[in-house]
């Protein structure tokens, strides 16, 4: 709250109250009113706040600010909407005011703050014929008992100081549609109905059941009840907050089937019950059920008819219709039909089959393009059909060149059985390998030779027997590339082979193949020792490795405790190094190098002299005297 009249304080010293006037005329005002509403469907409080020139002469107004007070504990704020602020046509093209601005987050209290334009002076095209709303408030209402009241507070409202300064202000009560006056803010209670309904037995004596029905009611109005089903209706009459009814309608047929009761009352709502009658009473039950033949794995659907009365099954189901789950075996089902007067039973037969196993049998799946191939369908007991459109067990075909498909379905009764076999034709084979030798190899070097071929029909594929073949070399039989990284030396011979895609093959030895022996990896040292260093008696060594064969890898050289490690690359000729921070004792030294895969090797140097100079002790040292002789 102090945070509030903070914002009232600050508000008010902000404010400049403006009244303009038209040359000839006194300054006039405007009228301000606050018109409500409750709406009973959405339990919104809403008011709308509505201006309007003070007489007939002319309209003016000033920067202005509102405080309304409420009861919280009654409304809560929910939103508020501004109107017309920005509406040109007001003012013959200039916006009523440059700005507004509220604030209802305090509960209890809200406040709108507007601008004016200074641009207009005045607004002849408002006058005190027609209200103006320039913003709805909406409240949830939390209390429907509560005070729906809006106070406007006059200490820090400023509208031009109505009604001080020859306006009006006033809170206009105005429309509550479907509101309890005696409690502003309570709608009317709504009248509902809710109804249930039994029906008896069938009386043999007639075909004929009663239905008994309560109706449950809230907030009733004074009326006469209506019920019906179908053509059969009653009246009941009722009285104002009545709760209960109780009613019957006789002579309904009984048929078994769903009905529905209505029941309406002027005034109120409407409410149905759905409820089944009874069977028939009359009528000798009957019952017929279908059977079926299936093939085996699959379901059957029978059919119970003649029933009048209800129909169920020895599977637990109900209704006429009977869907069995899939069958192996010959199954019985047993549909019992039950009337008031009786019941009686059938049964219906599943009969399964079991599918024909069919298969294809052919002088050869492998020919020469025109040659005549004999296939006869095993196994088919029933009705047989080619792809070909023959109707016999064995047919005589004559595949063209590629891969042939041939197809056949066995019919034996409820059952279909299929199947398919595949003939290549190829025409005469003309695909030759023209490798006759590979490329030497290395040891530890990648090595790649493709393999060549003419004639035939691609794409082709690519083998080798693999008995005398150095280790880390694979064939790809896609492509025909020998490639790897050999692991072994000698000589090693095998045989290829290569078909095309017409199944036509050829076979050649290959009579040599040689891998030879990788260089081997070898290492010297040179080094070169700097000058002592006076400041701190150290010296730094330089120097050079020489690499034969190298393979990639790190270079380590190392002087006692102090080393450095180079990265060289595969086949580097040189690599240069140097240690620094060496101690500068007078003494030999050995440098040693080494590499993963290679030698090691060692070179010795002598390392410079102690540069600092020591202070001769007391009693020890005399001095020389040296005199230059010309």
């Amino acid at each position: 709250m102090n945070n509030f009249r903070l914002i009232l304080l600050s508000t008010l010293l902000g404010l400049l109250v403006i009244c303009l006037a038209s040359s000839s005329l006194r300054a006039q005002t405007a009228d301000l009113r606050f018109s409500t509403q409750l709406d009973c469907a959405t339990g919104q409080y809403t008011a709308t706040m509505q201006i309007r020139a003070s007489d007939a002469t002319s309209f003016s107004i000033g920067t202005s600010s509102i405080f309304l007070s409420y009861d919280p504990a009654s409304l809560t704020f929910v939103s508020y909407q501004s109107l017309n602020f920005d509406t040109n046509s007001l003012c013959g093209g200039q916006a009523l005011w440059d700005a507004h601005s509220f604030d209802g987050s305090t509960p209890g209290l809200f406040n709108l703050t507007m601008v004016l334009n200074s641009s207009s002076t005045s607004c002849p095209l408002i006058t005190n014929a027609d209200w103006i709303s320039i913003g709805t408030l909406t409240f949830k209402v939390s209390n429907p008992d509560g005070n729906p009241a809006l106070v406007v507070n006059p200490a820090f409202s400023s509208f031009n100081a109505v009604p001080a300064n020859n306006g009006v202000l006033q809170i206009q009560q105005g429309q509550y549609v479907g509101v309890n006056q005696a409690g502003v803010l309570a709608c009317t209670p709504i009248c509902s109905l809710t109804t249930t309904a039994t029906p008896s037995p069938c009386d043999a004596a007639t075909n004929q059941y009663s239905l008994s029905c309560t109706v449950n009611l809230r907030n009733a109005v004074a009326g006469n009840l209506t019920v019906s089903d179908g053509n059969i209706s009653t009246v009941v009459a009722v009285t104002a907050n009545q709760s209960t009814a109780n009613f019957s309608l006789q002579g309904l047929t009984s048929d078994g089937v769903s009905h529905t009761v209505t029941v309406s009352l002027p005034g109120c709502s409407t409410a149905t019950a759905t409820y089944t009658a009874p069977a028939s009473c009359t009528d000798a039950a009957s019952i017929i059920a279908s059977s079926a033949i299936i093939c085996a794995g699959s379901s059957a659907t029978l059919t119970a008819i003649t029933c009048t009365g209800t129909v169920s099954w020895n599977t637990g189901d109900t209704g006429p219709t009977l869907v069995t789950p899939a069958l192996t075996t010959n199954t019985s089902y047993t549909a019992t039909c039950t009337t008031a007067a009786s019941s009686a039973t059938a049964v219906g037969t599943v009969t399964v089959m079991v599918p024909t196993v069919l298969s294809l049998q052919t002088s050869s799946t492998l020919v020469a393009a025109g040659t005549p191939v004999n296939l006869v369908a095993v196994g088919c007991t029933g009705t047989i059909a080619w792809s070909t459109g023959d109707r016999v067990l064995s047919i005589v075909v004559t595949p063209t060149t590629g891969t042939n498909v041939y197809s056949t379905t066995c019919i034996t009764g409820p059952c279909t059985t299929a199947t398919s076999i595949s003939i290549q034709s190829t025409t005469a084979c003309s695909v030759s390998l023209t490798t006759s030798s590979l490329p030497a190899g290395t040891v530890g070097q990648p090595y790649s030779a493709t393999l060549t071929t003419t004639g035939g029909t691609g794409p082709y594929t690519f083998s080798m027997d693999s008995n005398n073949w150095p280790t880390g070399l694979t064939l790809n039989a896609s492509t025909g590339v020998l490639s790897g990284v050999p692991t072994t030396s000698g000589s090693f011979s095998t045989t290829l082979h290569v078909t095309d895609s017409q199944s036509c093959s050829v076979t050649m030895p290959l009579a040599m193949l040689q891998i030879g022996t990788a260089p081997i990896c070898s290492l010297t040292a040179t080094v070169i020792p700097g000058l002592c260093n006076t400041a701190s008696n150290l010296y730094t060594l330089t120097g050079t490795i020489d690499l034969s064969n190298a393979a990639a890898g790190n270079l380590t050289v190392s002087d006692g405790s102090t080393s450095t490690v180079v990265s060289v690359a595969a086949n580097q000729a040189t690599a240069s190094f140097s240690l620094t921070g060496l101690n500068s004792d007078g003494i030999v030294h050995t440098v040693s190098a080494s590499m993963s895969g290679c030698n090691s090797t060692t070179v010795t140097y002598t390392a410079p002299q102690s540069c600092t100079t020591t202070p001769c002790p007391p009693g020890e040292c005399f001095p020389i005297a040296v005199e230059r002789v010309r």
